[in-house]
């Protein structure tokens, strides 16, 4: 029994439960599945089945007997004048086989006859002339039509259920002519007997329907193992019993589930013992397949890829859909895709043992990992049953908030991100509470590396609304400043000690669609590197100092503001083996000789841009993250009194940034009213004096001025004010709406006086 065991391991480990035995003999006598095993006897037998009849032409004893047999015959009908065609093709006569195509054309087949037509001679003749320009523009015609028909027909969804129909007609040719059009079918064809499989109603057609499943051989795999997903109790047994017998081995996995997870008399558990016996020769204990599924899922998470890359570096994915109760074909882009397969076997890890902690740990990460990255890191992820946003809410505020914790540790960021956007609808201000003095887990994603884990930081803490300090509250404000700062333009960081050959590098990201900023010396970089958070990625020459290109970079890799931001260094010859070996070890740094012309920047900029992938934050998505922090703000400043530890007007600098921002201006305008200071004030009256700025901006700032002096008095120094006037009376010969708003700040502007005289006034007529 012993080495039995020790066997069974090393199948499990070395070869990924994927190992089939041909030779292993089914858990039920004989070699009988749940539904009858060797009992379903294979109706498509095609021993019987009749050929196509090769057209015989007469010999009449003329130099070209079959040109002339065939014109003897004068072929009239469709069928008559597509095997016309294929001989004279075949004899290689265009000229004459045109004669035939033009026949045909001109007698408007329709939709059947086209099918028909294609059925009978096959796809190899139309498809040879529609690429051979010797029998065009007739021949192109003709195939493109039939073969337009054909694939139309093929995957029509009433035609398939009438193939399906057939499978089980007495006449052998019947079964046999439904099983190739079938066949033609391809994926669409699986799924239609799939749907026969899950209607209850059919249960009579059920045994021929996976004897069909089992012809289509690899054609099935796909969709049926997208189909194990299900939780239909009547259609996963079939479903495993089929692939068993197809003697799929990538799905053993995904046996280990029903077969330790169901009642042991459940129909499922025997067909996942059948299904492991038949492909392992002998069954798994519980402890073996739990390590092998925490093993695969870690694997997967850590990158392990799930099968062949496609020519756009794309794999296949095969799911449930609730929904359509169906499989459903996506493609993924590699990565992706394996976080979906460790999502999966995660899941079927976790219902194995739903106790143990570290498996729903690994469960939560996956699912979370994956959906983010399936749907999109700038997407929330999607709500409604059984979306992983709900299930993971469902598993409570204590395992979401490890799970934070735990995708911290292991930098699984697009989870972290996920459980964040989980824990803003069922998380409280309680998730706050420092651990020894430091912050809280929550509260340290608002100082992290990424920007979107930052943002949902952010937007989680707004929505849990705590009324008291908490420990790194004053980073909320710092990344609240931080977002808002940004100017709305896609930007780079150019840093060269000379300033003519960053000005021409200046010049040629522009002609690209870049705005470009340029630092001389190392510290400008770094200081530059955290005033805008929209560079997307730095060009960094070797040649800079103060400090020189290599500390520069360790630098910008350990402030989370730039630790993931793309840097190209721009080695000159006699330095670039040696800048290449110190970037080596940055997957977002790329040593390149400094570009020439622009379509060297261009073909920098587009590697740096694929080094940063997805975790690059696109133009649209930094102005709402702006737009939103703003929108903070202003709710907080507007209640001051309750949110008073929080050091608002840190922000202040990056709020007038923002002032600048066309698409910000308003939002940014207010929140510098509510501020009050005189920084702002000074700010205000200047922009809505402005004749060059919309006339709403100007009204805008002109309101949150007038909101700053009922706030916080007038804070403007007497010079000021006198410009003002002088604005105002300047303004004569301008528009009415440019006079209105100038009046406005005046109006403002002696507010208090009139508000004093007022009290005055009243506090005379008292004594009186």
């Amino acid at each position: 029994m012993l080495s039995k065991t020790i066997s069974l391991i090393a199948c499990l480990a070395g070869f990924g439960l994927l190992v089939a035995s041909a030779q292993a003999q089914d858990v039920f006598s004989g070699d009988i599945d749940p539904f009858g095993g060797a009992a379903e006897a294979l109706p498509l037998d095609t021993s019987g089945a009749p050929t196509a009849k090769k057209a015989q032409p007469d010999d009449d004893g003329e130099a070209d007997p079959v040109i002339l047999a065939i014109r003897k015959s004068n072929p009239k009908s469709a069928i008559e004048l597509g095997r016309a065609i294929r001989n004279v093709v075949n004899l290689g006569r265009p000229a004459e086989a045109k004669k035939y195509i033009t026949l045909l054309l001109d007698s408007s087949p329709d939709e059947g006859t086209l099918v028909e037509l294609h059925r009978e001679l096959g796809s190899a003749i139309f498809m040879r002339m529609s690429r051979d320009s010797r029998f065009a523009p007739e021949g192109s015609a003709l195939g493109k039509a039939v073969l337009d028909a054909s694939f139309t027909a093929a995957h029509d969804p009433t035609r398939l259920a009438g193939l399906i129909a057939k499978l089980s007609d007495d006449d052998v040719a019947v079964r046999h002519s439904a099983l190739v059009d079938l066949r033609a079918g391809g994926t669409d064809s699986v799924l239609a007997l799939i749907g026969a499989l899950a209607d209850s109603s059919r249960a009579n057609e059920h045994a021929v329907v996976r004897a069909t499943l089992v012809n289509l051989k690899e054609l099935s795999v796909g969709p049926l193992v997208g189909a194990l997903e299900t939780r239909d109790e009547d259609l996963l047994p079939q479903i495993i019993v089929v692939l068993s017998r197809l003697k799929a081995s990538q799905v053993t996995p995904h046996l280990l589930r029903p077969y330790f997870a169901s009642e042991p008399d459940a129909l499922v558990r025997r067909a996942a013992e059948y299904g492991l016996t038949k492909l392992l020769g002998e069954l798994p204990l519980l402890a073996q397949a739990e390590q092998y599924l925490a093993r695969e899922t870690q694997a997967y998470l850590d990158g392990k890829l799930l099968g062949r890359l496609d020519y756009e570096d794309m794999i296949t994915f095969w799911s449930w859909d609730t929904t359509k109760n169906s499989p459903v074909e996506r493609r993924f882009p590699g990565k992706t895709a394996s976080l979906m397969m460790a999502a999966r076997l995660a899941g079927d890890l976790y219902a194995i043992s739903p106790n143990n902690l570290n498996h729903k740990r690994l469960y939560l990460t996956a699912l979370l990992e994956s959906s983010k990255r399936a749907n999109g890191l700038d997407q929330q992820l999607p709500t409604g049953d059984a979306t992983a946003h709900a299930i993971s809410a469902s598993l409570g505020v204590e395992a979401i908030a490890d799970v934070l914790e735990y995708t911290l540790q292991q930098k699984q960021t697009a989870a972290t991100i996920g459980a964040l956007e989980v824990l803003a609808e069922i998380g409280d201000a309680k998730l706050l509470q420092s651990v020894n003095g430091r912050p809280s887990p929550l509260a340290s994603c608002l100082r992290h590396t990424d920007r979107r884990v930052r943002f949902a930081a952010v937007e989680a803490i707004m929505k849990m609304n705590p009324v008291e300090p908490f420990a790194g509250s004053s980073y909320l404000s710092e990344a609240l400043g931080y977002f808002s700062s940004t100017v709305g333009s896609r930007r780079v960081l150019v840093a060269h000690p000379r300033t003519d050959q960053s000005q021409t590098l200046v010049g040629m990201l522009n002609e690209i669609g870049f705005e470009a900023d340029t630092a001389q010396t190392g510290r400008q970089a770094l200081r530059l590197s955290v005033q805008y958070p929209d560079y997307e990625f730095l060009l960094i020459s070797d040649a800079v100092d103060h400090p020189a290109a290599g500390e520069l970079i360790q630098q910008l890799r350990r402030d989370p503001r730039t630790a993931i931001a793309p840097i190209g260094l721009m080695a000159r010859d006699e330095r670039f083996e040696q800048m290449e070996r110190f970037t080596e070890s940055d997957p977002l740094a790329e040593t390149f000789p400094r570009p020439h012309d622009v379509a060297g920047v261009s073909l920098a900029a587009r590697r740096l841009l694929t080094r940063g992938g997805d975790d690059i934050v696109g133009f649209d998505e930094r102005m709402h993250h702006a737009a939103t922090a703003l929108d903070h703000l202003a709710r907080l400043a507007e209640q001051s009194k309750d949110y008073n530890f929080y050091d608002l007007l840190r922000t202040e600098r990056a709020v007038e940034q923002a002032v600048n921002t066309p698409q910000l201006t308003d939002q940014a305008a207010r929140v510098l009213g509510l501020f009050g200071t005189p920084s702002a004030q000074r700010l205000l009256v200047s922009l809505a004096s402005q004749n060059a700025r919309s006339l709403s901006d100007r009204q805008a700032a002109a309101s949150a001025f007038d909101t700053a002096i009922s706030r916080r008095g007038l804070l403007l120094a007497r010079n000021d004010i006198l410009i003002q006037y002088d604005r105002y009376n300047q303004s004569k010969i301008l528009d009415g709406e440019t006079q209105a708003v100038l009046g406005s700040l005046l109006d403002s502007i002696e507010l208090p006086t009139r508000l004093s005289s007022d009290q005055g006034e009243e506090s005379a007529a008292e004594a009186e």
